[in-house]
């Protein structure tokens, strides 16, 4: 996400919130409460989320895909089964309700995986305290704010995550994300409509990179590779980062979308 003193940033519906480390660790002393909006329509990503991800990792062994474990698969599935809890639920006055059923929910989830032991206190303590930074920032209907900013003439620059290969749908699935990576999801993320948009700016590496399992045809196994490697920084959790050479054939096929 992109801070600056002279732009106003917006956490579309696709970011699923638990922005109190990322706040305090990322944006350098940068006042961000007047410059930060939030998507009603944001998920929200609860402690058992998270749980949810470390037993479903656990229990392929193996064939893990190499999660991040922090939640986001278990969200989106829970977004896509109508189940999910949103940014704007944060306002309602049964919130707490709503979070206690779901909890109950994934933990009878949790009870079916075996060996698989955990301690939600302290998880949902550190999780709340999130929720109260979270109110202290203005919630907004993006696809309202952003229709009307562009009538206005205001200029939006749309800043997607992750790569084109990590698509849900155009990825190496089932090696991928949950969300669709690639220039169309600016438009289901935000509420814009195709028409909307103008230039759009591919970045493409000099190398490749690749966090966690799946294909990864260019892959560097000699000393260039782990000299590469040991420079990542800021993974979460700490994955092995692979790094190899630039994947022409994957350059072409991403430029198709």
């Amino acid at each position: 996400m992109l801070i600056n003193e002279n732009r106003l940033s917006l956490a579309d519906s696709k970011s699923q919130q638990f922005l109190k480390e990322e706040l305090e660790n990322f944006f350098f002393g940068v006042e961000y409460k007047s410059r930060l909006l939030i998507s009603k329509k944001a998920h929200l990503i609860l402690p058992t989320h998270k749980l949810l991800d470390a037993a479903s990792e656990m229990a392929k062994g193996k064939n893990k895909i190499g999660s991040t474990l922090k939640g986001i698969g278990p969200t989106y599935m829970d977004k896509t089964g109508r189940n999910g809890l949103r940014v704007g639920d944060i306002l309602s006055p049964n919130f707490e309700s709503k979070y206690r059923a779901l909890v109950e929910k994934h933990k009878s989830i949790l009870s079916h995986y075996e060996d698989f032991s955990y301690s939600l206190e302290e998880l949902e303590k550190a999780w709340f305290e999130g929720i109260n930074t979270i109110k202290t920032l203005e919630f907004v209907d993006s696809e309202v704010y952003l229709d009307e900013a562009i009538k206005n003439g205001k200029k939006v620059l749309a800043e997607g995550a992750q790569g084109t290969m990590l698509d849900i749908d155009f990825g190496t699935y089932p090696f991928v994300t949950s969300s669709n990576t690639i220039t169309a999801g600016t438009c289901t993320g935000l509420g814009v409509p195709p028409t909307k948009i103008g230039n759009v700016i591919g970045i493409f590496k000099a190398y490749c990179t690749r966090v966690g399992s799946g294909p990864f045809p260019t892959e560097l196994f000699d000393q260039d590779g782990v000299d590469m490697g040991k420079k990542a920084v800021n993974l979460v959790p700490p994955l092995e980062d692979l790094e190899g050479v630039v994947g022409l054939i994957w350059f072409n096929y991403v430029t198709l979308l």
